[in-house]
């Protein structure tokens, strides 16, 4: 089959030569065909046409099989391209699992476990550990306020507020109530009145004055009354008034009449009925001896108590 070929091809350049040589003039005598080799030639053309078609129909078998082969190459690269794709995506959904399975997995560990954090407002710290320590939960003391409503030693506050969640084992910070920020006014009444003052000043008061009166039931310099009342509200250094009590009251009794007696016996009368010691006055008179009483103040007869102040005129004698 090559040889056919390579005569075939040796003869269509020789067609080709013999068809670009210019023809042969009709003077020439060497360029006229015999008879003989026209008939040749016209035998041979059929031949070359069949192998020529022949040839032709061998180079396009040979062209579908390179153009088959080609697509069955694309096919199987494309199809190994769709294999590593997949491949790729795979890899990247594990590893990406696996990155948020240990970053859940950290973060549980890091956190620990969490519990709700349970209403400790209005709560006395007793029971407040009481809430907390079954859940795993501490208090942390974290500062004392003021509160009109919230009682003294109870809860005012709380973080994490109630409701949210918190780690356990972390600790929960309260703010505990010192109750009102208005004092309120001790009792004092049926004390002496200095322990009265110094509970007074314990308390952040201050006393204003005193008022003295006499009581038949409660004994002398004991508090009787006060103002403001016990248990009242009251700010910071707001001054407090005492009434207290001098005692039974004294016995009244009737001015004796001294202006008979000597200084010396005035002095002992009045100190036996319970008098205190009687002013002196000193004046000249011709009336009485020296040292006698001439005047007294109260005069005889007045009702009298023993705090009376008395005064006695002594005479000096004439001049």
């Amino acid at each position: 089959m090559p040889e056919e070929k390579e005569n075939i091809s040796s003869r269509n350049e020789q067609g080709k030569k013999e068809a670009e040589a210019p023809a042969p003039t009709s003077t020439s005598e060497e360029s006229k065909l015999t008879p003989e080799e026209t008939s040749n030639i016209a035998e041979e053309t059929p031949a070359l046409s069949e192998e020529i078609r022949t040839i032709s129909k061998e180079e396009g078998k040979t062209s579908g099989r390179k153009r088959t082969f080609k697509k069955k190459k694309s096919a199987q690269i494309n199809a190994f391209l769709f294999f590593i794709f997949n491949l790729s995506m795979i890899t990247i959904l594990v590893f990406a699992l696996l990155a948020g399975t240990s970053y859940f997995t950290l973060w549980y560990f890091i956190r620990g476990e969490e519990v709700k954090i349970p209403n400790l407002i209005g709560l006395d710290v007793n029971t407040v550990l009481t809430r907390l320590q079954p859940i795993g939960l501490g208090a942390k003391l974290d500062n004392y306020e003021y509160s009109e409503l919230i009682p003294n030693g109870c809860v005012l506050s709380q973080y994490p507020y109630p409701g949210t969640k918190a780690k356990r084992g972390s600790p929960v910070k309260i703010v505990l109530s010192k109750g009102s920020s208005l004092i309120k006014v001790p009792y004092i009444i049926g004390e002496n009145y200095l322990s009265a003052e110094v509970k007074l000043r314990t308390a952040g008061l201050k006393v204003r004055h005193h008022s003295y009166i006499f009581s038949e039931e409660v004994g002398r310099d004991v508090v009787i009354g006060q103002d403001p009342l016990s248990q009242s509200g009251v700010p910071k250094d707001y001054p407090v008034n005492l009434l207290i009590s001098m005692g039974s009251p004294p016995r009244k009794l009737a001015m004796p009449d001294l202006t008979k007696y000597t200084l010396q016996e005035a002095k002992e009368i009045l100190t036996r009925i319970g008098f205190s010691v009687p002013n002196i006055e000193r004046r000249k008179s011709g009336e009485k001896p020296a040292g006698m009483i001439l005047e007294q103040v109260p005069k005889a007869g007045t009702p009298v108590t023993p705090q009376t102040s008395i005064l006695l005129v002594i005479s000096a004698g004439g001049g």
